[in-house]
Parts: structure tokens; sequence; C-alpha cells
């Protein structure tokens, strides 16, 4: 449990659409569940899953806000790849 709740305040997640309080609740339920010793090992990797998932969701607004970042700091030396990317995570 200590554990969790230093990933939880290392990470200092935020999922999109969902305030901080939901987002800190969903990720102490995946993570709990993903590392509990009573369960079976496809139980546990069925919610790690799960859990690699929520923080890449979680991570995606910051992605979004790095490639804004960048476009604006290129100004003359954005390729077309470059917009490409920065579409498909939008």
């Amino acid at each position: 449990m200590m554990r969790v709740l230093a990933q939880l305040g290392y990470r200092r997640l935020k999922y999109p659409t969902v305030s901080s309080k939901e987002t800190a609740l969903k990720f102490l339920a995946i993570s709990l569940k993903a590392n509990n010793p009573n369960k079976d090992e496809q139980y546990r990797e069925k919610y790690k899953e799960k859990l690699e998932r929520f923080i890449k969701h979680c991570s995606y607004s910051q992605e979004l806000r790095d490639e804004f970042d960048r476009k604006e700091a290129a100004q003359g030396n954005w390729r077309e790849w470059d917009e490409e990317n920065l579409l498909k995570l939008a």
C-alpha cells in the first residue's frame, strides 16, 4: 500500500476528463488489484495491463502539450511527419 501511495505522489497522474481525486482513487484501485497476492497470476496480469493503459492515458495531455510547445519552438523546421504525429496524439 505504501509503495502504491508513493507512486501516486511521484507520478502526479491526471486522467483526462476526470478530477484529480477520481484519478487518484482509480489509480489506487487498479494498483491494488494488480498487486494483490491473494489472487492468481492471470488476475494480476489483467490488472497490470489495465494499470499500464491507465498510466499511458494519463500521460496523453502532457505529450500533447509537449508537442505543441515543440511546434512553436520549431517555427520553420516543423515537418509534415511532425504534423501527422501531432494529429495522431490529438
